[in-house]
């Protein structure tokens, strides 16, 4: 593929760094992983630490060529031999880009190879213009040579306006064999669509590319690197967002623009089978590290501390896999700490209802009600009025933080608060299910599904809701007195915290994840709040 012919790719994001005195404290970072380095030594593995290298290149050859830049290093595979075109807008962010990443590479020599320096900041091999291009190929050849070594080529527009793309191509081809042979790694500097042709058949011949490019984005502007032929495979035509800061190179990395990768993908691994492993006698508390997460990030994490992992899974069953990557994210960031704690005695699932549950989900709703909210569990509601004055005051937050944080307008005050109350109803039917004597791990069979949603809507908002089943893993609710939107008007349903209480229900009392819409509402002029439950 032509790198003049690239389309919008989408961005690759990142994980969050820590502060730099809590990532070099070595007093706290030893004391933070003793817990799990003592695992590991138990179960024959070693620990890996933050010092330690990524894997992404400490098991690479000898010709890998790493930069230092832990980004960089992550997403690029190229090796000494080999030849990589740059193209950009302006014939400077290649330079510039360059200047940033070598800036620290040691025991390898840099040289510019130019008709005039322009990168002050290495050395530089001048091909003065008098020079024939067959001279100029044997100063370059005896450069190579020399040994390993970084050549960067800017010299291309003045050599192809002089002599023709056809006579660089034929030198281009000869020096790939003596580039494999002398180990060198070159760069080729070309302005994007200045030379065209070439640009394509350059482009051929070479063994990747970097496609460089600056993209308005309102006020300011954007610039981004895409690699082509260059790249782990799982990183080929993504594009990166990348800025250069005072000489250094951040690139856009799951959200964030840094030169570091905080963990690496096997430390993660092995924190997760250690909190896998240990989840009964972990609890988890908040770390020394203050927490720089997203939004969505941070409502997840303000379910974590003081719960055991094994309670926050049970919680969250249907993002375990999701809920242990971050755990092993935020310890390793130092978000999180976790303590041991005694090992409670596991004991098998208790499968059967007890008869008094049986009687109670056989009975009308109202009186089902009675029999399990007795005792006062699920017995209080927030009133109407209340609830809404709340509500108001939570939107006045909301609205204020993500005026002020753009960042995280990827989730809505709708959506904080549907999350919220989707966790705080497992939260109440796991409490309800322990002094009803059952066990909370138990998969309540799907025949259940109407009474439990009814008694939970009836004890929980003292509503009387219609609920019949679209198919066998849909079901309709509909709700003729909802006081979550009682004496408002909206253009669209604003009842999310039925929706949150809806899942959050269905999903703890059957284990399957549960996603609850409102497709009606009586706010926004409809005779009745409806809502739609699938089980996925």
């Amino acid at each position: 593929m032509h790198a003049h012919l690239i389309t919008d790719m989408l961005e690759v994001g990142g994980s969050r760094k820590a502060s730099d005195a809590a990532r070099t404290d070595e007093g706290h970072h030893s004391s933070r992983n003793r817990m799990i380095e003592e695992h590991f030594r138990n179960s024959g593995l070693q620990s890996a630490t933050r010092g330690d290298s990524l894997p992404s290149s400490s098991n690479k050859s000898y010709n890998q060529f790493l930069t230092g830049h832990e980004i960089f290093d992550e997403i690029m595979d190229i090796a000494y031999g080999s030849t990589i075109l740059l193209v950009d807008d302006t014939f400077s962010e290649g330079r510039d880009l360059l200047s940033a990443l070598l800036a620290n590479l040691e025991d390898v020599p840099i040289y510019e190879v130019a008709r005039k320096p322009l990168l002050h900041c290495f050395g530089t091999l001048l091909l003065e213009e008098s020079l024939s291009p067959t001279d100029a190929s044997i100063r370059v050849n005896s450069t190579r040579r020399k040994g390993r070594a970084v050549l960067i080529h800017s010299y291309l527009p003045d050599f192809l306006i002089k002599n023709g793309a056809e006579h660089f191509l034929k030198l281009l081809e000869t020096w790939k064999t003596t580039i494999e042979d002398c180990n060198t790694l070159e760069f080729f500097l070309l302005p994007r669509g200045v030379f065209e042709e070439a640009e394509r058949k350059i482009f051929s011949l070479l063994d990747g590319a970097l496609d460089l490019r600056i993209m308005s984005s309102g006020n300011s502007y954007l610039h981004t690197l895409t690699p082509m032929r260059c790249s782990k495979p799982e990183y080929h035509m993504s594009k990166f967002q990348y800025t250069i800061k005072e000489k250094n190179l951040l690139i856009k990395w799951r959200g964030q623009l840094t030169d570091h990768v905080p963990v690496t993908t096997e430390e993660i691994r092995k924190t997760i089978n250690f909190i896998s492993e240990n989840s009964s006698s972990l609890s988890v508390k908040k770390g020394l590290v203050e927490a720089n997460l997203s939004l969505q990030d941070k409502l997840l994490f303000s379910q974590v501390p003081d719960n055991t992992v094994a309670d926050s899974l049970a919680l969250l069953f249907d993002r375990v896999d999701n809920l242990l990557m971050k755990l092993a994210e935020w310890y390793e960031e130092g978000f999180i700490e976790f303590v041991r704690s005694a090992v409670k005695e596991s004991k098998p699932v208790k499968t059967r209802l007890s008869l008094k549950s049986r009687i109670a989900l056989a009975l009308p709703v109202w009186l089902s009600t009675r029999v399990i909210t007795r005792g006062g569990l699920m017995s209080h509601r927030v009133p109407a009025q209340a609830y809404l004055i709340r509500r108001k005051s939570d939107e006045a937050f909301y609205s204020v933080f993500l005026r002020q944080n753009p960042r995280q307008t990827q989730i809505t005050l709708e959506g904080i608060e549907e999350f919220l109350q989707d966790i705080a109803t497992r939260r109440v039917t796991q409490d309800v299910i322990k002094s009803l004597g059952e066990d909370p791990r138990n998969v309540l069979d799907r025949k259940y599904v109407r009474k439990i949603i009814s008694i939970m809507l009836s004890s929980g908002y003292s509503v009387d809701p219609k609920i019949k089943a679209v198919n066998e893993d849909t079901y309709q609710i509909q709700l003729s007195d909802c006081p979550i939107c009682f004496g408002s008007r909206s253009e669209k349903p604003i009842c999310q915290s039925l929706s949150g209480a809806i899942s959050g229900n269905a999903a703890f009392c059957f284990k399957r994840k549960a996603i609850c819409e409102e497709t009606k509402c009586i706010a926004a002029g409809d005779d009745k709040c409806t809502f739609l439950l699938r089980f996925q």
